[in-house]
């Protein structure tokens, strides 16, 4: 059996496939470099957003904790002039108790200058040798 001798001739077909592969090939190493321009575009911005929005977080973070150590003091602030009320409510029965008992010693020594129709006298407890 003998094999036919390859024909080294170029058929229309053939020419319009292979130009129409490579221009297929051509077109999606375009619209790959395109696609891999915008990703790198994409994730650019992202880290971008991405930064912006740590920067955000943080300055959220920093008021958060300044509204919890304003909270704390004013909490604190609070539960001193709470005490500190209280004392001044204390002091203020203290020096009316010492004002009435200041005026029943009063009345009590004006009864005695009654009954001894003289005044009290005290003497100094100096003497002269």
């Amino acid at each position: 059996m003998n094999i036919p001798p390859p024909k080294k001739e170029w058929n229309i077909n053939t020419i319009v496939s292979v130009v129409g592969f490579a221009i297929t090939l051509v077109g999606l190493a375009v619209a790959y470099g395109q696609f891999m321009a915008e990703v790198s575009q994409t994730r650019t911005d992202f880290i971008a957003y991405r930064d912006a929005t740590n920067l955000r977080i943080s300055a959220v973070e920093t008021a958060a904790r300044q509204i919890d150590n304003l909270t704390y003091r004013l909490g604190a602030a609070e539960t001193t002039n709470a005490a500190i009320s209280r004392g001044l409510s204390d002091l203020q029965s203290a020096v009316a108790q010492q004002s009435g008992d200041i005026r029943v010693v009063r009345e009590i020594l004006q009864r005695i200058e009654r009954q001894s129709s003289s005044p009290a006298v005290f003497p100094l407890a100096l003497s002269e040798p």
